[in-house]
């Protein structure tokens, strides 16, 4: 599931499914309209393995406290924090909204 707001994209990654890293190719695929060959492999970029060990349940099953990880992939900006959220920015958007707040 992801939708459109304000030039970024929002998806959420229900824990127990497939790995976070698959629900972010699932929906840059979707947003960029490219293939996953077409993007590259998401481990070029960050340790799939690593984003979910940091967002996945404690040992003891407790959640992980707040956070989240921010990093480019393409022509996008990901963030995802540890309550699944996530959100998808072209970096042309990026580029104008930081030149607007100056």
């Amino acid at each position: 599931m992801h939708e459109q707001h304000a030039k970024a994209y929002h998806s959420y990654h229900e824990p127990g499914n497939d790995g976070i890293g698959t629900t972010i190719m699932d929906a840059l695929t979707s947003i960029s309209e490219q293939s996953p060959n077409e993007l590259g492999p998401l481990n070029d970029v960050i340790d799939p393995d690593a984003l979910d060990r940091l967002f996945h349940a404690q040992p003891d099953g407790r959640p992980r406290g707040a956070g989240y990880i921010h990093f480019s992939i393409q022509n996008y900006e990901v963030s995802v924090h540890s309550s699944g959220h996530i959100s998808i920015t072209p970096h042309h958007e990026t580029t104008v909204r930081l030149a607007d707040q100056r």
